[in-house]
């Protein structure tokens, strides 16, 4: 990598990345996995 700062950054990203949990949820229904991903927005406050 040319920008050795970048590099640093991108490593530091990773790392706190893989030390993360996550959770999935499988949903086969289109309408309720339409309806869950807009409750979820709204609960997490990440909708605009």
């Amino acid at each position: 990598m040319a920008d050795p700062l970048f590099g640093v950054s991108f490593v530091e990203a990773q790392t706190y990345l893989r030390s993360l949990q996550v959770a999935t949820v499988s949903i086969d229904n289109p309408l309720e996995l339409y309806v869950f991903e807009a409750y979820c927005a709204i609960e997490l406050d990440t909708h605009q």
